[in-house]
């Protein structure tokens, strides 16, 4: 049995609402979620081999979303999977009107900014097991858009991050399955459909997600995330 763990935020939604529906056709693994909403996992902090909330409404979120725990116990789990948090791919407007340096300064504010590669950090304090992080999803398009289908930009995007930030930490950045992406940098709209809110244990839980919603996916987008990660940890083990 693999024992997979996923920290995360609003975004985990669409994928715990994935494994809800599929974890029957995956016997050999199991999986713990740990998550709040917006900023909730900032209140973290580390202690011995474990993350601690240092909030009561984080520690609820986290003990309502993982079945009754509040403690991120890093000795439990044996492949940790840091998703959303605030973490994007980074699209220079205009390769050409950037210095390198300018470039490379953008890229480790964007990157050393997020909730997600602090989130990082503090698990590879404490743990040497396998980490691997999910970005926030592609938003879902609007507007005057680009014909260029091709998403070259986006997995070398992916590419740099890994390069720069990801591999000096023994981590990998998985990329979007490339069949949920259209203009080589959205997400098709149909997954943000029936789209809702991460269940923490409040009122809100479940809502439809509002009309205006860009970023937030649905089940069926979880649940074609999943299947590809489920594919790289079954890489990896071999």
């Amino acid at each position: 049995m693999t024992k997979i763990c996923i920290i995360g935020n609003s975004h985990v939604g669409a994928l715990k609402m994935a494994w809800d529906n599929t974890c029957r056709h995956y016997p050999t693994l199991d999986i713990t979620f740990f998550a709040q909403r917006g900023y909730g996992l900032k209140d973290l902090r580390v202690e011995h081999k474990s993350l601690l909330p240092t909030s009561e409404s984080l520690a609820s979120a986290l003990q309502f979303t993982s079945g009754g725990k509040t403690e991120i116990d890093t000795q439990l789990y044996d492949v940790f999977l840091i998703y959303g948090l605030f973490l994007t791919p980074y699209f220079p407007d205009d390769k050409h009107f950037y210095s390198q340096a300018v470039l490379q300064h953008a890229l480790y504010d964007h990157v050393e900014g997020s909730l997600s590669f602090r989130l990082l950090k503090q698990l590879r304090s404490i743990t040497d097991k396998a980490i691997f992080a999910g970005h926030d999803p592609l938003l879902i398009p609007t507007g005057e858009l680009s014909n260029d289908s091709n998403p070259v930009a986006y997995l070398d995007a992916i590419g740099t991050l890994n390069r720069l930030f990801y591999q000096p930490l023994f981590a990998e950045v998985i990329a979007q399955p490339l069949d949920t992406i259209v203009y080589g940098r959205h997400t098709h709209a149909d997954f943000s459909k029936n789209s809702l809110r991460l269940a923490v244990g409040r009122k809100s839980d479940l809502e439809a997600q509002p009309d205006h919603n860009k970023g937030h996916m649905n089940g069926e987008f979880g649940e074609l995330w999943l299947r590809q990660f489920f594919g790289k940890i079954a890489y990896r083990s071999h």
